[in-house]
């Protein structure tokens, strides 16, 4: 669509397509400055940078020599190498260096791109393209504009306008609206004069955003994987932070009280940004999130995905994790992420070695009107059979009570051990009493003790994996009930004594 479609007189049509409301945006958008840097995290190389200099360019795997040319003159050697070339990601390698001979550089090479304007290729004009321009531009922008002249400053921020601008026109493909939507976000984040868009981008903001992360979570609800798409827009919280509230506050739910992200669905052991939430008892994200006083516990109670982990849940008091899963390999291993996708690597309740159907629990949660916090899920995961998990955590925190009730639809529902797992950090110790009725638990300077009725108690070898090239050992409590014919039912407790 050309520009000049926006000045020029317009059939009633033009009306539908929303243009009537961007137009006075479209004219009044003018960049005019930036606004006070903020912290911003460079992911550059600097061996790059020196390549860039000595005009040697290797993006998306193919490499150019400029030998004295402007490498924009150049054929570009695959559409992917022309899209990353002028999306400009390449800044940030020339950013990393620190040098002030790569600053000087990089305002050459943009105000190259700048006066060649009708001798750019096709793909320097494709929307995800414009928007990652837009986007890494608004980065530099603080590096590009130190001592730069009055005449770059000036052709820069004309150069920015004209990219906005682009980018404020309706966009029907899902793809398109978010890439523009972004960008947009960036530059009002970054940039000044840009004041009249932000009750449109933080609309349009919002929309994106419900649609990416329903509920504030990622499809795969892997918490790292949330907090590394928070951190990516963590440029954004001060404009705009409505915006954001519910991916931070699905990372907060995510939280446990030690400060780390619970390991469920290939999440590493990551220290959250966010700090838990105080007395809770919510269900987000298919995760019920009980805390009081020191302590909290996250139930999966929701979709499988990478892993299998149904009705497994996590739990610390203060800075110890004590009740935790094997956790997901760092070392790419296919063996090992197979181990650690089984249900039995979950603290969760087992039938015999089948793992459950692809089925969402039934959970709800709650504050009890005696005190303390509850949780229920269950599942049909098993043909033949419901498993049910209820949950009850004191208002000290010091006494979880748990009861985990296997029915069995019928008398001719097949047999199986049912087991139920509790994986503890490799840092706590278990000491199983000589009478076999309780577990002695040592975590920091915390000492619990963990009865149970209705199963056979025992203390098993178990591996840590979470985050790790290669396991190392830890310990597992385990409840055991041979006989499943009629159906089983476990209670459980863990209460700290000291």
């Amino acid at each position: 669509m050309r520009f000049d479609l926006l000045t020029a007189p317009r059939p009633p049509a033009f009306a539908a397509f929303g243009l009537e409301a961007i137009r006075p945006l479209w004219a009044g958008v003018r960049v005019t400055g930036l606004k006070p840097r903020r912290d911003l995290i460079i992911h550059g190389d600097k061996e790059r940078a020196r390549d860039i200099y000595a005009g040697f360019f290797t993006l998306e795997g193919r490499m150019v020599e400029c030998r004295g040319r402007s490498v924009f003159a150049l054929t570009p050697p695959s559409t992917e190498f022309a899209a990353s070339l002028h999306g400009f990601g390449w800044l940030e390698d020339l950013q990393a260096s620190g040098r002030a001979l790569d600053r000087a550089h990089a305002r050459a090479l943009v105000g190259d791109w700048l006066t060649r304007k009708r001798a750019r290729p096709a793909t320097a004009r494709l929307l995800q393209v414009r928007a990652n321009r837009l986007q890494n531009w608004v980065k530099a922008a603080p590096f590009l504009l130190e001592g730069a002249s009055a005449g770059f400053r000036a052709d820069f921020f004309s150069g920015l306008t004209t990219e906005i601008r682009h980018l404020l026109l309706p966009r029907w493909q899902a793809s398109d609206r978010m890439a523009a939507t972004f960008a947009l976000a960036h530059a009002l984040a970054g940039l000044t004069g840009l004041e009249a868009l932000l009750p449109l981008t933080s609309r349009r903001l919002a929309q994106e955003l419900a649609r990416l992360f329903p509920d504030g979570f990622v499809p795969s609800r892997n918490g790292s994987e949330l907090a590394a798409r928070l951190e990516a827009l963590a440029d954004l919280r001060l404009d705009f932070g409505d915006c954001l509230a519910p991916l931070e506050r699905a990372l907060a739910h995510m939280t446990l009280s030690d400060g780390n992200l619970a390991r469920f669905h290939a999440a590493q052991s990551n220290k959250s940004i966010l700090p838990p939430p105080s007395a809770d008892a919510t269900l987000l994200g298919g995760y019920a999130r009980l805390a009081q006083g020191q302590t909290s516990l996250i139930l999966d109670a929701g979709p499988q995905s990478v892993a299998q982990s149904l009705l497994a849940f996590e739990f610390s008091c203060g800075p110890e994790r004590i009740i935790t899963q094997c956790g997901w390999p760092a070392s790419g291993s296919i063996r090992l992420q197979q181990a650690a996708s089984r249900l039995a690597a979950h603290s969760a309740p087992c039938l015999g070695t089948r793992e459950p159907d692809p089925i969402t629990p039934k959970a709800d949660c709650g504050l009890a009107a005696q005190g303390g916090a509850w949780a229920t899920a269950s599942h049909q995961g098993w043909a033949g059979f419901t498993t049910e998990r209820r949950l009850f955590l004191a208002s000290d925190g010091h006494n979880l009570r748990g009861e985990d009730v296997l029915s069995a639809h019928s008398a001719t529902s097949d047999a199986a051990l049912f087991t139920l797992r509790f994986h503890l950090n490799p840092s706590t110790d278990a000491r199983l009493a000589e009478d076999g009725r309780s577990v002695l638990l040592a975590a920091g300077l915390q000492i619990w003790s963990f009865t149970a009725k209705g199963a056979v108690l025992d203390v098993a070898d178990s591996i840590s994996l979470a985050g790790l090239a290669a396991p190392v050992p830890a310990r597992q409590i385990t409840l055991t009930v041979a006989n499943t014919a009629t159906g089983a039912q476990v209670n459980w407790a863990l209460r700290r004594v000291a």
